[in-house]
């Protein structure tokens, strides 16, 4: 009898239903973030009393171990981490009681692509990843990596590096994050606040949902004309997985 080979399906990371109340930030890009857009964000979550932090994706920028080009004039590895470290501290303060949960995205997963690459001798000791380096464990910050799906309730939650291709993010990225995934679904990555809905036959609705950063936004492999913005999304899980999202824009660190 001949077997059949199947091929391997990523495990989802699905949210304990305790945490219901959800701050989710995306792209900080540390050290290339912005404190006025991240404190309104902090401060919103204060008041809204979550009980869930997610950092949807590339908390840290590791520009130098970019494979494009680099600038010396750029921060070091070393000052990312230690600011990331601080950041980290601030966070826990701010939210002592909260379940954290960082999804790996395509900034950071530079890091260990380049110990990967660069030094394959000592990739297989766990001392030298994030988890040691930033001390997760210590802090009781969970992990997803990149490429897995986060399931809040019945809601996807996405870096979005997998599913946008190239350097150029397009017009409406809620509405490619329809056409590629097919289910209600909040994405990071573009730096891009967008939201497309639209009805099946039954009535039912899938709607899909793109974050602003809360990072610099004109960086200079995009100084002009980006559509960048500064933002964050609330989302509300009922007891029957049902949620709401509030996608919230921030301008000169006020949320509109």
């Amino acid at each position: 009898k001949r077997s059949v080979k199947t091929s391997r399906r990523r495990q989802n990371f699905v949210l304990p239903t305790a945490c219901n109340n959800i701050l989710l930030i995306s792209d900080l890009h540390i050290p290339y973030h912005d404190n006025k857009a991240i404190t309104a964000a902090l401060d919103y979550g204060i008041e809204q009393k979550i009980n869930t932090v997610v950092i949807n994706g590339d908390l840290l920028d590791f520009h130098q171990l970019s494979r494009f080009e680099h600038d010396p004039r750029k921060r070091s590895v070393k000052e990312e981490f230690l600011d990331a470290s601080q950041f980290l501290d601030v966070l826990r303060d701010t939210f002592p009681r909260a379940y954290f949960l960082w999804h790996y995205g395509n900034h950071d997963i530079r890091y260990e692509k380049w110990l990967m690459n660069k030094a394959p001798e000592i990739f297989d000791d766990d001392y030298y990843h994030l988890e040691e380096r930033l001390q997760l464990i210590k802090r009781k910050i969970h992990i997803a990596q990149d490429k897995q799906i986060i399931k809040a309730g019945q809601l996807n939650i996405m870096h979005g590096h997998t599913i946008f291709r190239g350097s150029q993010s397009p017009v409406s990225p809620g509405r490619t994050i329809f056409l590629k995934t097919k289910e209600s679904t909040i994405c990071g990555h573009t730096h891009k606040i967008s939201e497309y809905t639209a009805t099946k036959l039954n009535g039912d609705i899938i709607t899909c949902w793109s974050t602003g950063s809360l990072c610099e936004l004109s960086p200079d492999y995009a100084a002009h004309g980006n559509d960048y913005g500064h933002g964050f999304a609330h989302v509300k899980i009922d007891k029957h997985g049902w949620f709401s999202v509030k996608n919230m824009r921030i301008h000169n660190g006020r949320i509109l």
